[in-house]
């Protein structure tokens, strides 16, 4: 079977996601061939750079000439399966260029990471994703909005986001690591500080936050920048430890060894899963997160921690302090176990492969 997997990025979850499939896949013997850009942590057969964000015209228009790039690609390689490992970008399209790239191939497989809801959305992706034999997404929340959009039942598969750093570290082998030293509670704030992921409302509601906690914010700086954290830390007067910089994979394991409670202060416009909270199922760990999307589906219906209401500071301070009041109170239900037992690469590898293999068998 000759699979061709392409990427846009390789910022944020996007090496390891690769890296965990591309593992799995040369265990069965399988090397696909890789298009990806050229700042790549993991080495390309073709490189193909995806555009830079200048202005809403220029980056539409840098997206098409992106996919026709990917498909003089294609033309050459001939692949059985293509794979866009992340096709959030394309619903902007409305599917323009996509019929074109699914004539080189035997089969077209899309993940979707977040899916936009909204009248004018669903409009854009049931047509981006028409050209596509098989989409893919990580919740049932997402899947019900694709539903919604008109994405035919049978094109769309769930698979569950894989665990991505198992370090096997203890807590206090982690916290040694990294210089964190507190008898109270830590609470992690981990990853990039972009805009979607809610700083700002985790710092404001630390302000009404009563119970004793000690305070780690580890990230690559993003829209929030170092200055605005350090200064809204200062305010708050608690025991915080900052580190903005882009972490590596192993000190991203050793930050979420280090926590106690994970939290996700994550606004409403992201719409998927979470790289912190898989890696706080891991450790069964309970995480904090809002109630709305797939965050809120997940948390909820498989206790894996407290939730909040939406971009509202207050309610997460509140849900913050019931955790601090008895952090021993939270328990690890069979359900939660249960959902643990569905995110290991194992899984991941293995459903992918299902995937590809019953698509290409249906197609021929």
């Amino acid at each position: 079977m000759k699979i061709c997997l392409i990427d846009s990025a390789i910022s944020g979850h996007h090496p390891m996601y690769l890296k965990c499939l591309l593992s799995g896949l040369e265990r069965e013997g399988i090397r696909p061939v890789l298009v990806l850009p050229s700042d790549s942590t993991v080495k390309p057969d073709f490189v193909l750079d995806f555009p830079v964000r200048k202005n809403r015209f220029q980056f539409l228009t840098g997206k098409r000439k992106w996919l026709m790039q990917a498909e003089e690609i294609l033309k050459s390689v001939r692949p059985q399966v293509v794979h866009f490992l992340y096709g959030d970008h394309f619903f902007q399209l409305g599917g323009l260029g996509l019929k074109a790239v699914a004539r080189h191939t035997d089969a077209l497989a899309i993940t979707q990471h977040q899916v936009r809801d909204g009248f004018r959305n669903r409009l854009l992706l049931h047509r981006a994703m028409l050209p596509a034999d098989r989409v893919i997404v990580h919740t049932e929340d997402n899947k019900r909005t694709l539903l919604k959009a008109g994405v035919p039942v049978e094109k769309i598969r769930t698979i569950d986001c894989a665990v991505m750093h198992r370090t096997g570290l203890s807590k206090e082998d982690a916290r040694g690591k990294l210089g964190i030293f507190s008898r109270n509670p830590v609470l992690l704030a981990a990853g990039g500080t972009r805009l979607s992921k809610g700083l700002d409302i985790l710092l404001e509601a630390l302000q009404f936050v009563r119970e004793e906690y000690c305070l780690v914010i580890a990230g690559k700086e993003d829209f929030f920048t170092r200055s605005f954290i350090e200064e809204k830390v200062n305010k708050i007067r608690c025991n915080a430890i900052v580190r903005i910089k882009e972490l590596s994979d192993e000190e991203f394991g050793w930050y979420c060894d280090a926590a106690d409670c994970i939290v996700l202060p994550y606004r409403k416009i992201f719409r998927g899963t979470s790289g912190p909270l898989t890696e706080a199922v891991w450790r069964r760990k309970p995480a904090i997160g809002p109630d709305h999307g797939s965050l809120g589906d997940l948390i909820g219906k498989n206790d894996l921690g407290y939730l909040f209401k939406s971009e509202n500071a207050e309610s997460l301070a509140g849900a913050i302090d019931t955790y601090l009041r008895s952090p021993g109170d939270f328990t690890w239900t069979d359900r939660a176990e249960a959902f643990r037992s569905r995110i290991t690469p194992e899984n991941f590898v293995r459903k992918y492969l299902e995937l590809y293999r019953s698509t290409l068998f249906k197609k021929q």
